[in-house]
């Protein structure tokens, strides 16, 4: 899910505001230049629903402040990119955003794995980057606070990831099964998860990886199952979170279940696996 249009909202004039001040001020009340904000996310592929939903809650925000003058009598105009949930067509629109359009800042990315292949091009061009939805820890660790151009929304998985290890252990699960996938999101929760876990002396049972599109974990679930898996915690979105889900709920299937960022279900049921950010 993306924010609701009134904290987009709120997100777009605040971002507008410390992009321009001790400038924008200065301009004439009837100034009509656009501040022309770029933004970045899936509007196809497998994390579509993420930005499709958040293209729509950034244009009706748009239109809103637009309605009401704009920001300081300057109209804000989107200038939108379909970054596919692909890492290099994220870094193509991003260098066209910033180089070519020369956009006032950008909001960006609900994948971690596209936001990391980017990085770079608005770190190097001292060019505000907020990212609205993506966890992933090293989104925000790549630069000095001090120096780092790179913004972002949601509670990075470093968070999280000790939430979800409290609450399994809490529940008296020790037997954990890790699932992720093999992008920058898959990979960054894993190891948050697998630091949480060795600090309160817990080695996961078993560990799964796949590629996004994969169509079925039942193998997976069933080793999981042999080797004592009472708890399943998944790092993964869109159509692969179903896969696991489909997958827990065979007979073979371990105990219980946690999407990144849910509560585990008590008891094993057959609903779809809550799905995460990226």
């Amino acid at each position: 899910m993306f924010w609701l249009p009134s904290p987009m909202r709120h997100v777009l004039a605040a971002f507008a505001l410390s992009a321009f001040a001790g400038t924008a001020i200065a301009q004439p009340a009837t100034a009509a230049k656009p501040v022309r904000i770029g933004f970045i996310c899936p509007f196809t592929g497998g994390s579509q629903d993420f930005g499709r939903s958040a293209k729509l809650g950034a244009e009706l925000a748009v239109k809103e402040i637009n309605e009401v003058g704009g920001f300081l009598g300057r109209p804000i105009e989107l200038v939108a990119r379909d970054d596919k949930a692909n890492p290099d067509e994220g870094r193509r629109v991003s260098e066209e955003l910033v180089l070519k359009e020369k956009v006032d800042f950008t909001i960006g990315f609900c994948n971690t794995g596209v936001a990391l292949k980017s990085l770079d091009v608005f770190q190097n061009n001292k060019h505000l980057l907020v990212v609205p939805v993506s966890t992933g820890t090293a989104v925000t660790a790549a630069y000095p606070p001090a120096q780092s151009y790179i913004f972002r929304m949601s509670a990075r998985d470093t968070l999280q990831a000790a939430v979800i290890v409290d609450d399994v252990l809490r529940r008296g699960l020790k037997n954990v099964a890790l699932f992720a996938d093999r992008t920058g999101y898959g990979e960054g929760g894993l190891k948050d998860v697998e630091r949480f876990l060795a600090e309160k002396g817990v080695k996961p049972v078993y560990v799964a990886r796949f590629d996004i599109g994969v169509k079925s974990l039942v193998e997976e679930a069933k080793a999981a199952k042999a080797a004592g898996a009472d708890v399943l915690i998944a790092y993964t979105v869109g159509p692969e979170q179903a896969v696991v889900a489909q997958a827990r709920s065979g007979p073979a299937s371990p105990g219980r279940t946690t999407a990144r960022g849910r509560r585990p279900s008590a008891p094993w049921s057959r609903r779809p696996a809550p799905r995460p950010r990226a």
